[in-house]
Formats: C-alpha cells, structure tokens, sequence
C-alpha cells in the first residue's frame, strides 16, 4: 500500500480484500467473518469521512509517539475517571 493514501481509501482497499476473502472462502463461519469484516471497513471508511477534521491533527505524547488529538486524550480521562470511580 502506498504510504500516500488516505484512511478512507486504505480502508476501502482492506475492505475489498476482505469481501474477495469471503468470495473465496470454503468454510461458512470465515465467509460470514470476512463478509462482516468488509462491512464494517466501509462503514467506517464513510465515517472517516464525515469526520470534522478539525483538533484531529497527529501530536506527540509524553512518550514522543505520534496519537490523535481529543481521541487518546479523551480515552484516558474516562479510563482514569472510571478507576477514580470504583476506588470511592
């Protein structure tokens, strides 16, 4: 895959490769598996999107990796927020 595509066009791509698996599988539970598998690619090909791009740019964390802004961040506080939470 090149490194210049997009997320929506590499999860088409995935998704077409999960529905040519499911073309091509034998067994009934793996065509089942990729035939949602595909499905669920294009949904989220579509809500990749619709998304508002702004406040999604890469940042660097603590750590020096790259993650979404407002995504992780927002999965943190609520993880932290959960365990603060159940010790009370």
């Amino acid at each position: 895959m090149s490194e210049l595509m997009t997320q929506p066009d590499k999860l088409r791509a995935d998704a077409a490769e999960c529905a040519l698996i499911r073309d091509l599988a034998t067994d009934r539970d793996k065509r089942e598996l990729f035939a949602r598998l595909a499905e669920h690619l294009s949904t989220l090909a579509v809500e990749v999107e619709r998304r508002p791009h702004a406040g999604l740019q890469p940042q660097l964390s603590d750590n020096g990796n790259s993650r979404q802004a407002g995504v992780v961040a927002d999965a943190g506080t609520s993880a932290t927020q959960s365990r603060n939470s159940a010790s009370l």
